[in-house]
């Protein structure tokens, strides 16, 4: 059993609010209010290429607390986030981990993300390879995804402004794009 996860895929909506599934169960619903430990979630999501340094995760998340003891206020928010994400279940391989002196999602985790598809959805509709239909029916696609802003109680958080406002270029694009293939056609 060794290298086996005690989540193996996670499913997550942040367009219109945030909502997690850890192995097909609802671990956060999109009416929760977004505490410090999902934060750190979707922090670490949003960047997931390489562990985030627990200096920063502390400047950012408990800016305006004087914390003595850095370390320990991540790991406990670190722990809160697992517990809420894996149960009690012994940690084999944990969905977070740490590295170089940050923390980071498990690469080797399957995680199934809607800003993912959204943008995937977005380049399809964008390349003008594709048939006007196909093309069209991207764009469909990726705007049906959009059910509000990105992450609307914390997007406008310094950490996750860039991101957001990276999603909602991406709408207009992708609305311009569709405007066009319909009035050209």
């Amino acid at each position: 059993r060794k290298g086996e996860f005690t989540v193996k895929e996670l499913k997550v909506e942040m367009l219109g609010g945030l909502s997690v599934f850890a192995d097909g169960v609802q671990v956060h619903t999109g009416k929760e209010r977004i505490t410090k430990p999902w934060k750190l979630f979707c922090m670490l999501l949003i960047g997931r290429e390489a562990p985030i340094p627990t200096s920063y995760i502390i400047d950012v998340l408990w800016a305006d607390a004087e914390i003595e003891d850095y370390a320990n206020t991540a790991k406990n928010a670190v722990y809160m986030l697992r517990r809420q994400l894996e149960g009690s279940a012994p940690l084999k391989n944990s969905v977070i981990l740490f590295k170089q002196g940050g923390y980071m999602l498990n690469p080797a985790l399957d995680i199934q993300w809607d800003c993912d598809v959204f943008f995937s959805l977005c380049e399809e509709a964008a390349n003008e390879k594709q048939s006007v239909q196909s093309r069209i029916e991207s764009c469909k696609a990726a705007l049906a995804l959009c059910k509000g802003d990105f992450l609307p109680t914390i997007g406008f958080e310094q950490w996750a402004l860039p991101f957001s406002m990276l999603c909602q270029k991406r709408y207009i694009e992708c609305a311009h794009t569709l405007e066009k293939l319909y009035f050209d056609e």
